[in-house]
């Protein structure tokens, strides 16, 4: 016993000072530290031993002491309402992403944009450069189907805006986008000839009966090939013009312009558009015709009209190729418009190859009494692979393309030194130096041939996202080195140059027709199986994840994004073409995403009739609402079974739609400076397209931050908390 007593005393006295210390922290945070501690003074509890009796006293100071080491700190009383605000302050310059990839000088517009009118710009911090949370909650605030003047902002980059010969300021190039081949001659390229339907095959001329204007009080017209029509004339609000091609249309795109160049003639924008045989035609995957094979483009052109002060679009020529019809076509990202040419347009066709022609400037045949057919006699560069078909293509800059085949590789060609006229001179090929690669290729060596598929490659799109240097600093100069493609298969490939190898990122469940990168969602943009767009993240964080955007009533068959605003447009197999904001955040509990519906063309069987339906409300995800609100009508039991409304489902309205009304390809013109990019061209099976202009505007009509320079950050500017705005 007293061994055992002497042993309880003597770790006492060691754990002496920890007892001390825990006494301290007793009497700071425990309300009954100094009650137990007064308690403990008046009982020598500590020196008792095991087998010595208590006193009554003595045992009730320590229930005492137990109750006071049990007793729990009293809780703060919980305040309700919102939380102060707390001003943030900016966060430091990071280096360049893909929200500041020029410097630290951005252009934006000082004016609202008008059609056909000069605009003034100025060079501003770039948005998002010191707080991209703001920028990114004041495009949540564009309501409209199309962007807000106050957002716009290139973020495009390519290589040549940096390289040294370009004028700077600063770190900032004045030009981001470059004119190039300048002052080549192009000569025995093309040749003016009077139009034979009977030659050609592909386009057989056919007006189109179509019904225009307000639901239930529409006017038909008859519309002859070649004519357009103005819908300001039935739908006084709606800026947007109407023309028939003819035939059915493939694939349409702007023409790049400079600012010089625009200014000069009067502000017009061109369009160039792709024909195809018939509404019901299919992509012949690996299926090459032999030259010559007739193949058409047609070249309209955008104006003001000198009576009206409307816009007005008219077909300047038409161009007769020997290729075959063009499964996909694009022009060259940069100006390349000289004296006698109105620049450079790319292509996929028929007989397999990749060719790029130099188009005619219409100026040189401005007297002619109607659109006057240009035979192209042969193309700038023609490139072919003997073991393959070319099926799809992107441009990465002026100088290098990316060819998607159907045997599953993807080809990277350097087209420099061939626009040039040098031919094979220049071009790299110490990874293809047999000559057996030479008849392979048809003399023009790519840069890199990598098997990325199984399958054939249905689309593919250029992440231009410029690579870094090992300190992490964006090597501006350079050519891009990822790329996103899409088998006939469903899979989805991310391939890295660098290492010539791909990743499987994602399988889709169907064959996705359109695929684009996008600046402002930081990644590809692909349509689903399930009538729907979604985003892949390719952010260092969320690479591989997917969120859906938009949802339609049809298949997807055409997407565009713009470098220069966040709306994404979409054009379905029922006939309708969408916009949507990627930025716009839906409201807490709500899960549809909004989208506006520009127009629906129908199609009637019976009386093979057209009309094109337009104003429609914004939309959401009827079906999945109406889906859930019928699940819960039918389990619910009582009065709670008639409060709930099981609304029409109006997005389904047919599961079987007319080829003819297919929105083949939907493009936003932002290769040709901030005030043209409200204009978006679309393109039907029918052979009617459709160029809108769409101005947004901000929520309520009020400016997110009271001012333009507050959400770019300015220092001296007041940041608001995430509850404003």
């Amino acid at each position: 016993m007293k061994l055992r007593q002497r042993t309880q005393n003597t770790h006492q006295e060691q754990n002496a000072p920890q007892d001390a210390a825990g006494d301290e922290d007793r009497e700071r945070f425990d309300p009954g530290s100094q009650e137990s501690e007064i308690s403990s003074q008046g009982s020598p509890v500590s020196d008792v031993s095991e087998t010595e009796e208590v006193p009554a006293e003595s045992s009730k100071s320590k229930a005492t002491i137990k109750k006071a080491s049990k007793a729990k700190p009293a809780k703060p009383p919980k305040k309700r309402g919102r939380p102060p605000k707390v001003q943030v302050p900016d966060p430091e310059p990071q280096q360049p992403t893909l929200h500041d990839q020029h410097g630290q000088f951005q252009e934006r517009l000082q004016f609202e944009p008008y059609p056909f009118e000069p605009a003034t710009s100025v060079f501003d911090v770039p948005a998002g450069s010191k707080n991209p949370r703001r920028l990114v909650k004041a495009w949540g605030h564009s309501v409209s189907k199309g962007p807000v003047w106050e957002l716009l902002e290139d973020r495009a980059w390519f290589k040549e805006a940096h390289q040294n010969d370009i004028e700077e300021i600063g770190p900032f190039p004045r030009v981001l986008r470059p004119c190039v081949y300048q002052g080549l001659a192009w000569e025995n390229m093309w040749e003016a000839m009077e139009f034979d339907p009977q030659r050609t095959s592909t386009w057989i001329p056919q007006s189109v009966p179509c019904a225009f204007g307000h639901f239930g009080e529409q006017t038909e017209i008859n519309l002859a090939p070649l004519h357009s029509v103005n819908i300001y004339d039935f739908i006084p609000d709606t800026l947007a013009v109407v023309f028939n091609t003819g035939a059915p249309v493939g694939s349409v795109d702007w023409c790049p312009l400079s600012p010089d160049f625009q200014a000069s003639n009067s502000f017009k924008q061109f369009l160039a558009v792709a024909i195809l045989p018939s509404a019901d035609y299919q992509i012949p995957v690996g299926l090459k015709v032999q030259r010559p094979h007739a193949g058409q483009l047609q070249i309209w052109s955008l104006e003001k009209s000198n009576i009206t002060g409307l816009p007005v679009i008219a077909c300047d020529m038409v161009l007769e190729l020997d290729c075959g019809p063009a499964l996909d076509l694009k022009w060259c990202p940069l100006p390349s418009h000289g004296q006698d040419v109105l620049g450079l347009v790319a292509g996929t066709f028929q007989d397999g190859s990749l060719s790029i022609f130099p188009v005619p400037a219409p100026d040189s045949y401005a007297d002619a009494p109607t659109a006057p057919t240009i035979r192209m006699v042969r193309p700038a560069v023609r490139i072919e692979i003997e073991e393959t078909a070319c099926l799809c293509f992107d441009w990465a800059n002026s100088e290098v393309i990316a060819v998607g085949c159907t045997n599953g590789y993807i080809a990277i060609f350097d087209v420099r030194e061939a626009i040039l006229g040098k031919g094979q001179e220049g071009i790299p090929n110490s990874l293809f130096s047999s000559h057996v690669l030479l008849t392979l290729f048809g003399g023009l060596i790519p840069l890199q041939y990598i098997f990325v598929h199984q399958s054939a490659i249905r689309n593919l799109t250029w992440i231009l996202d410029p690579p870094t240097s090992n300190e992490g600093t964006p090597r501006l100069a350079e050519d891009p080195c990822l790329i996103m493609a899409v088998g006939f298969n469903g899979v989805l490939n991310l391939t890295d140059l660098r290492e010539q190898s791909s990743h499987t990122l994602q399988r889709i469940r169907d064959v996705p027709s359109s695929l684009q990168f996008s600046y402002f969602a930081e990644g590809v943009l692909v349509a689903d199986s399930d009538y729907s767009v979604k985003c892949m993240d390719l952010t260092l964080g969320g690479i591989g994840k997917s969120r859906y955007l938009l949802d339609t009533s049809g298949p997807i068959m055409s997407i565009g994004c713009s470098a220069l605003h966040a709306h994404l447009a979409a054009g379905s197999a029922d006939g309708s073409c969408h916009t949507r904001n990627l930025l716009k955040t839906t409201k807490r509990g709500l899960a549809a995403p909004i989208s506006q519906k520009i127009f629906q063309l129908d199609y009637s069987r019976t009386s093979r009739q057209y009309r094109m339906l337009e104003n429609f409300l914004p939309q959401d995800s009827s079906e999945k609402f109406s889906a859930i609100a019928a699940k819960r009508a039918k389990t619910a039991k009582g009065s709670k079974a008639q409060d709930i409304k099981v609304l029409p489902d109006t997005s389904v309205l047919s599961s079987a739609w007319s080829p003819e009304v297919s929105v083949t390809c939907v493009r936003w013109n932002d290769s040709s400076g901030l005030a043209c990019a409200p204009w978006l061209a679309s393109s039907t099976n029918s052979g009617l397209c459709r160029v809108d202009w769409l101005k947004g505007r901000f929520n309520g009509s009020r400016i997110p931050y009271g001012s333009v320079e507050a959400i770019r950050a300015d220092d001296s500017t007041e940041i608001l908390s995430d509850d404003s705005g």
